[in-house]
């Protein structure tokens, strides 16, 4: 079990439609870990964006906002005939689709495999032909490399542009077995095709983690949904935090000890924030003014910023 499925199952809510009810099940009486329980309301601040060439107020999304896009993202892959034990790649920098994504390889039973930004043609090229990737999900600025090796991946099946507008999305030929469609449309997909949460057992694979590639071929660590939710456990108990809390993120996700990190965050409630990509650069994201009272949020142009404080 993971901490997106316990944060769902176990959540308080109040104010979901009858449909997104029916897929929710009971968690406490089904994984043997109690110890994380997670207790924020459904109206808690997550994440959340600010476009500056829009608004220059932050459009935040709460808890129960990420759940229902959590839900449409696993239900748009299943659409798409990504099935339960599949592996499911997020190869873009933090940002809060990362999360979203991850949630919902937790409670479809899909394997997240995180792919640090900063590898090259070669070493993605390697992953997911070792991993037997379905989908990756990824940035426009990564877009091409992946599909100039489209021939050399073929288990691949489906490419997720995040932050791509729709006609910037290219028509790969017929002849080709991959589908790319925009982050937008898979959520738009999913909505119109919901489907009943596959419950993962403790013993299932929860993520592949591979190292950088620094010092060869990369490797892949395979992590369990029980090796994941004893760590959380284990640090819950020392460590606590407070709904009003807010977190800045600047450690990649590809990394699992800042995975592990929002595994105990989600548990307690808190928002998180993003840097803005540039640690030379996180006094700046401290030192804005117009900080909001907590939540996670980006610029224009992806860059993704964290108004918060040190906890």
């Amino acid at each position: 079990m993971t901490i997106l499925y316990m944060l769902l199952s176990s959540l308080e809510i109040t104010d979901i439609s009858e449909q997104e009810l029916e897929l929710i099940e009971p968690l406490e009486s089904k994984f043997p870990i109690d110890k994380i329980k997670v207790t924020v309301c459904c109206q808690s601040s997550f994440i959340c964006f600010r476009f500056y060439v829009l608004s220059s107020r932050y459009k935040w999304m709460t808890y129960k906002e990420a759940a229902t896009a959590r839900t449409a993202i696993g239900c748009g892959l299943i659409h798409h005939g990504i099935l339960k034990g599949s592996c499911i790649a997020l190869y873009f920098i933090n940002r809060p689709e990362w999360l979203i994504v991850d949630h919902a390889c937790a409670v479809y039973s899909l394997i997240s495999v995180p792919l640090y930004d900063t590898l090259g043609p070669d070493a993605v090229k390697y992953i997911i032909n070792h991993a037997d990737l379905k989908a990756v999900f990824c940035m426009p600025l990564t877009l091409n490399s992946l599909l100039s090796i489209l021939s050399e991946i073929p288990s691949l099946r489906l490419i997720v542009v995040v932050g791509g507008m729709e006609n910037e999305v290219p028509l790969l030929p017929s002849s080709t077995s991959v589908q790319v469609v925009t982050y937008s449309q898979l959520l738009s997909q999913g909505r119109s095709n919901l489907h009943p949460f596959c419950q993962p057992k403790p013993d299932d694979v929860a993520t592949v983690c591979y190292t950088s590639g620094t010092t060869g071929t990369p490797k892949g660590v395979v992590l369990t949904h029980g090796n994941l939710i004893a760590n959380a456990s284990g640090f819950t108990i020392s460590v606590k935090f407070n709904l009003s809390d807010v977190y800045i993120s600047n450690l990649p996700l590809a990394h699992i000890f800042e995975r592990f990190d929002h595994i105990s965050l989600a548990h307690f409630g808190v928002a998180v924030g993003f840097y803005q990509g540039d640690t030379m650069k996180l006094i700046d994201d401290f030192a804005d003014k117009e900080t909001p009272s907590k939540g996670v949020f980006c610029k224009s142009n992806f860059k993704h910023v964290c108004r918060a404080e040190y906890i």
